[in-house]
């Protein structure tokens, strides 16, 4: 609860911040505080963040996963993550074409790391399958 409010008093003070900014006309000073901003709430998650990825080392453990799932879900869900921050910036920056750039690439790039996955369900289809 105290993460999620302290992430969420960098949200607010960053609005005010960037709307007094906005009214001075100061468009390349907006964009380095929505940088910092950024860069700021990403350090504080970061520790949960540790915690939640041993939590799926443990899990991929005791289930007997092998590594290569668990590493594919995390790098889709890195994938997703940057992408949508980029965008989101790119998109407040008044680029929105750009953005929407962003983000289909980050869409194509988790549909390349979804390929290996789609082959072993396959494959584990076809052994389970009479044939």
């Amino acid at each position: 609860m105290a993460l999620a409010m302290r992430v969420a008093g960098i949200g607010l003070v960053t609005a005010v911040l960037l709307s007094a900014l906005g009214q001075f006309q100061q468009r390349g000073l907006q964009t380095a505080v929505r940088l910092g901003a950024v860069a700021v709430v990403l350090a504080v998650i970061l520790a949960p963040l540790a915690e939640v990825l041993a939590a799926l080392d443990r899990l991929t453990a005791i289930a007997h996963v092998r590594g290569l799932y668990l590493g594919v879900l995390l790098k889709v869900l890195g994938i997703a993550y940057l992408t949508t921050i980029g965008a989101s910036l790119t998109a407040d920056l008044g680029e929105s074409a750009l953005a929407a750039k962003i983000e289909l690439a980050g869409k194509i790039l988790i549909l390349v790391l979804a390929v290996p996955v789609l082959g072993g369900i396959m494959a584990l289809l076809l052994n389970i399958l009479p044939r």
